[in-house]
């Protein structure tokens, strides 16, 4: 399995929703498309959330850190 990183989520995300957005997608490659964007966007809020939890971690510690001095 690949570690894959946020652009590479994005980019798949991108992609999914062209194919859906372009008319001339026949029906079940845009359902799998759709259901590939969804996944993609499911890794993409995962990696934003994971993103979020580390900044809140390092603002603590530095508001800690600027209690003791």
């Amino acid at each position: 399995m690949t570690n894959k990183k946020l652009r590479d989520y994005m980019l798949e995300l991108k992609r999914s929703a062209q194919l859906v957005d372009d008319p001339e997608t026949p029906l079940e490659e845009a359902i799998a498309a759709y259901q590939a964007g969804a996944e993609a966007y499911q890794k993409c809020m995962a990696i934003l959330e994971s993103a979020e939890q580390q900044i809140k971690v390092i603002d603590e510690s530095l508001q800690s850190g600027e209690r003791d001095v």
